[in-house]
């Protein structure tokens, strides 16, 4: 798994800082990553994120995302969505990107 953590603009703080980490879907499932990155992003517990399923399905998300087992190329699947003010994308090549939301 690659870890990258970058502060998005000057003055740094975890409100500022985006998270990326690349994982394989066969050793964990999307809907896991996501809330370890973005728990990262935010420099907490993994406990401490609101759960998943205020933004997303995490069933749907795991299904639509990966399919280890299954038939179904998913590299190019690309699903992105606001959780705990961040905008998340999660890729089927194993890419999670938590970045902050732009309030402006």
């Amino acid at each position: 798994m690659d870890e990258e953590q970058r502060p998005s603009r000057e003055g740094g703080g975890h409100e500022e800082t985006t998270a990326q980490r690349t994982f394989d879907w066969a050793e964990t499932n999307p809907s896991s990553a996501v809330v370890e990155v973005v728990s990262s992003a935010l420099d907490v517990a993994a406990t401490d994120v609101e759960p998943l399923y205020s933004a997303v399905d995490p069933d749907a998300l795991d299904r639509l995302v990966s399919d280890p087992d299954g038939p179904r190329d998913c590299t190019a699947v690309v699903v992105s969505f606001t959780f705990e003010d961040r905008h998340v994308t999660v890729e089927g090549t194993g890419t999670v990107v938590a970045e902050p939301v732009n309030v402006g």
